[in-house]
C-alpha cells in the first residue's frame, strides 16, 4: 500500500488500513451489530 497522507502531510496510513479492515469484515460476515473500542491518551495501561 503507497503512503496516505492527510491535507496537512500527515501520514494516515494505520486509519485507512483500520477502515479497510472493518469494512471487510462487515461485507464477510454481515454482522447484526458492530462494536469497536478505542482508548485514547498518554496513560498506558497493562
Amino acid at each position: 500500500m503507497p503512503p496516505v497522507h492527510a491535507d496537512d502531510g500527515t501520514l494516515v496510513n494505520a486509519v485507512v488500513g483500520f477502515l479497510n479492515f472493518i469494512a471487510r469484515l462487515i461485507v464477510d460476515r454481515k454482522p447484526g451489530r458492530l462494536v469497536v473500542a478505542m482508548e485514547f491518551g498518554s496513560d498506558w495501561r497493562p
